[in-house]
C-alpha cells in the first residue's frame, strides 16, 4: 500500500515538472533543436548556467554546450547526464522539488555543495570535477565566439569589453586599459 507521504511527493514531483515546462521551454527560447541534451536537461543547464553566470542563458551558453557535447566535448556527455540527474535528484530529495524549480538560493545552496564535492549524490572529487566542468564550459558558452553558439549578440564580449578577433591590434590597443572603440564582430566578419 503507498502511503499517503508518497503520494504527496509524486504529486509535489508532478506539480514541479509542469510549472518548470511553463517557466522555460528550452527548445521556443531559442528556435532550435538539441543535438545532444534532452528538453529537461537543457534547464536544468539553463538554471546552473545563470547560477553560475547571470544571463548566461539568454547569452546562448546553453546551445554552445549542447552543440559542444554533440561535437568537442561528447565524451563529457555521459557525465553530464549523470551529474545533471543527480542535481535534480539532490534537489527533489533536499528541498521537494526539481532543481529547476528550486529557488536561487537553493539552488546556490546545492551548486556550492557540489563544487566542495560535499553533494551525497556527487561526493567528493567527482562532484568537484563536475562543477569543474560545468563552470569551465558555461564560461566558454558566454565567452567563445558567436560561431560556436554561444555569447548571442556579443553579449559575453560586452560584458568583458572585449571586440571580437581582429586580423591586427595597434601597440596602444594591447596595452589600453580603455574598452575598445571597435566595432563588435566574430570570426566569420574576418
Amino acid at each position: 500500500m503507498i502511503g499517503r507521504r508518497v503520494v504527496l511527493q509524486w504529486l509535489s514531483a508532478i506539480a514541479a515538472l509542469f510549472a518548470d515546462a511553463r517557466r522555460f521551454d528550452a527548445r521556443a527560447a531559442v528556435g532550435e533543436k538539441f543535438k545532444t541534451l534532452t528538453p529537461h536537461q537543457a534547464r536544468v543547464v539553463a538554471a546552473v548556467a545563470e547560477r553560475i553566470w547571470p544571463g548566461a542563458e539568454s547569452a546562448g551558453a546553453v546551445i554552445y554546450i549542447d552543440r559542444a557535447l554533440a561535437h568537442a566535448y561528447r565524451r563529457d556527455a555521459p557525465r553530464y547526464r549523470i551529474a545533471l540527474a543527480q542535481l535534480d535528484l539532490a534537489a527533489r530529495q533536499r528541498f521537494g522539488v526539481a532543481f529547476v524549480a528550486a529557488s536561487g538560493d537553493e539552488q546556490d545552496a546545492l551548486l556550492r555543495d557540489l563544487e566542495s564535492g560535499h553533494l551525497p549524490q556527487l561526493a567528493g572529487s567527482r562532484g568537484t570535477a563536475l562543477f569543474d566542468l560545468l563552470r569551465k564550459h558555461v564560461m566558454e558558452g558566454v565567452l567563445s565566439d558567436p560561431i560556436y553558439g554561444g555569447n548571442r549578440d556579443f553579449a559575453g564580449w560586452k560584458t568583458v569589453g572585449y571586440p571580437g578577433p581582429s586580423r591586427e591590434h595597434s601597440a596602444e590597443e594591447q596595452t589600453s586599459l580603455q574598452p575598445s572603440s571597435q566595432p563588435f564582430r566574430s570570426i566569420k566578419d574576418l
